[in-house]
């Protein structure tokens, strides 16, 4: 009687333990669908009862960008700020979005689209947490990067440049090319983007509208730095473009040598659209692409873009926007020296004044000492 008891109980508990597998799996599988129900009710708007996969979250955060662009006050540039990042790297993005904010979006109010690899975090829940995190308009999109099935070749992880894994590699090709073809940007007539990198830092306030600057200017291209690439990983890279430019017969607007190194460091940028997608434009990003030295040299989006910018945009159409801004320690020309030095000065009196209280009790002790030694020296000399 008593084995047949342990037997009962023993099967009630694995079936408990089943039920309670399977109500977790349900809740992890519906939670998005109720927050985001709880969501539009907060919001005062319709439920879209859906089962929210990356596609159908997609749509939904489109639509939203799209009607925000319905409604976009008439005379202000039409712009979108893009980052494209990773939910490995969602620390390093919300540290910029706070300071983006902080020194220029919380007056200008341009929407920000992050684009983001990975499927961990349900699509809803990383949207909450990282609109709960700014104050700009945010939108996400799930992008899923693969190998173009044009590549005939193998493609390997070591190639002559030393930094740019294949991941690396789905990255460039994004920004040189994939970007401009994101639905999300179609149908809204946008005119202006601004790129930033998630571990970007903007260090000092910007105060006047970028956008605006730029159209002041006629300007159809915006950098911070110009600089010299490793030359392992430009190899053949500006040879292949001026072979194009004979080819088509073009002449550039800035001459370069094929041992030419220069690159536009572009994890900031600002450009126009239409530019990218002019079809004199797009031919050349084609040619690029289809020569499969993205992935099999790992040639960079910045020394790519330079060639196109300087093949077909007058050198008087190409700003170097002044912002103190710095990516990987590389730092821009035109941060503020004075508020450099105020903010070093009074972190060292904070931390002197933090220092001085935590010893406070040592201190004291230390004066009360030197000042019994003081008093048996004057008594020895009286």
């Amino acid at each position: 009687m008593r084995k047949k008891n342990k037997s009962l109980l023993g099967k009630l508990v694995c079936l408990c333990v089943l039920i309670g597998i399977i109500v977790i799996f349900i809740y992890f599988k519906l939670h998005d669908y109720y927050l985001y129900s709880w969501h539009s009710w907060l919001n005062n708007e319709e439920p879209k009862y859906v089962w929210l996969t990356n596609r159908n979250f997609n749509v939904m955060e489109r639509e939203k960008f799209h009607a925000l662009f319905q409604e976009w006050p008439v005379g202000k540039p039409r712009a979108v700020i893009y980052l494209l990042t990773k939910e490995s790297r969602l620390y390093s993005l919300i540290s910029l979005l706070k300071m983006f904010d902080k020194h220029f979006n919380n007056k200008f109010k341009y929407p920000v689209v992050v684009f983001y690899e990975e499927d961990k975090i349900q699509p809803l829940k990383m949207s909450q947490m990282l609109k709960d995190r700014t104050k700009s308009s945010l939108f996400l999109q799930k992008v899923i990067f693969k190998l173009p099935e044009f590549l005939t070749k193998a493609v390997t992880e070591n190639t002559s440049c030393p930094i740019g894994s294949v991941g690396y590699r789905h990255m460039i090709r994004f920004h040189l090319k994939l970007v401009y073809e994101e639905p999300i940007f179609k149908g809204t007539n946008l005119e202006w983007y601004l790129r930033l990198d998630d571990d970007s830092e903007i260090l000092q306030p910007i105060s006047f509208d970028m956008f605006e600057d730029m159209e002041n200017r006629s300007a159809i291209y915006g950098f911070y730095k110009e600089m010299d690439d490793v030359p392992s990983c430009v190899e053949g890279l500006y040879s292949t473009v001026l072979d194009y430019h004979r080819r088509y017969n073009i002449t550039p607007a800035r001459l370069w040598s094929e041992n030419e190194t220069r690159i536009y460091f572009n994890n900031f940028e600002i450009s126009r659209f239409d530019f990218w997608r002019h079809p004199r434009v797009h031919n050349l990003i084609d040619f690029i692409d289809q020569t499969g030295n993205i992935y099999y040299k790992r040639w960079g989006d910045a020394p790519l873009k330079w060639t196109i910018v300087n093949t077909f945009i007058d050198p008087d159409k190409v700003y170097k926007v002044k912002i103190c801004y710095t990516h990987q320690s590389i730092k821009s020309d035109d941060c503020d020296p004075t508020a450099s030095s105020i903010i070093i000065c009074a972190a060292f009196i904070i931390i002197t004044c933090i220092f001085l209280y935590l010893m406070r009790v040592k201190i004291r002790q230390a004066f009360l000492t030197l000042k019994h030694i003081y008093r048996r020296i004057n008594l020895q000399y009286r």
